[in-house]
């Protein structure tokens, strides 16, 4: 009941605020044509990736990590959009046998200048003993001059812990059709300052719907939380996607 009242709540904060900053909130089939198929209503990408090992919020799972991933995108009102994701991600050489695959759900709405997005997250572990566990997360977005900067806090149901990041992101042109960004993010497990991530993109565009981009990072790690991970570490991957 907990869950679906967050849910409830989100979603009914969402529509208020589209209201207040996109106009009174219409019936969607007064504000947007009737598509013809869901092709011609969503957005969305399908993914395919490698990374040398697989690091998630700070912890390592394993090597060689495997990973694919779908994202859609529609809208559901005048200025609120519904949101899918799934990603689903195999570490070949771990300790035991790691697989994830997270589902995730929500909905974002422009405020001014920042997109608000709510979010509902499932934790899977379909090939190992690790227990399933859902989480709620909020995140907020802006561009400021040739910066993105975003921050996010997720609570963990299960867990009852909340995890919070920051990131500030730039690119650059390098020719007609490879780009690089740099972006960091520092992160907290509640309020003990966690980790720092760097990471160095370079998307090469191969068509008006598909990108290839290799990566490199680098993962800076307080000691004191993370005793029995290396300090520093970095790792390297690539993935290719499709958007549609």
């Amino acid at each position: 009941m907990k869950l679906k009242q967050l849910v409830v709540t989100a979603a009914t904060a969402l529509a208020l605020v589209g209201a207040a900053y996109g106009g009174t909130v219409v019936p969607v089939s007064e504000e947007i044509e009737t598509p013809n198929s869901i092709a011609e209503w969503t957005t969305g990408s399908l993914s395919v990736g490698y990374d040398s090992t697989y690091i998630f919020r700070g912890k390592s799972f394993g090597e060689d990590a495997a990973w694919s991933a779908i994202d859609i995108s529609a809208p559901l009102l005048d200025s609120i959009t519904l949101n899918a994701s799934a990603f689903y991600v195999n570490a070949t050489d771990s300790d035991f046998d790691f697989d994830k695959l997270i589902l995730k759900a929500g909905l974002s709405a422009p405020i001014g200048s920042f997109d608000l997005g709510v979010d509902y997250i499932a934790n899977l572990f379909p090939g190992n003993s690790a227990d399933t566990n859902d989480e709620i997360a909020v995140t907020l977005s802006s561009g400021v001059g040739v910066l993105d900067l975003g921050v996010a806090g997720v609570y963990n149901f299960d867990s009852e812990q909340y995890y919070f990041e920051g990131q500030v992101g730039t690119g650059f042109v390098l020719t007609d059709t490879i780009s690089a960004e740099v972006d960091v993010e520092v992160a907290f497990n509640e309020d003990e300052y966690s980790h720092t991530v760097a990471r160095l993109s370079l998307p090469v565009r191969l068509s008006d719907t598909v990108t290839f981009t290799p990566y490199g990072a680098g993962i800076f790690r307080d000691e004191d939380v993370w005793a029995d991970e290396s300090a520093d570490e970095f790792i390297a991957g690539a993935h290719l996607s499709v958007s549609f």
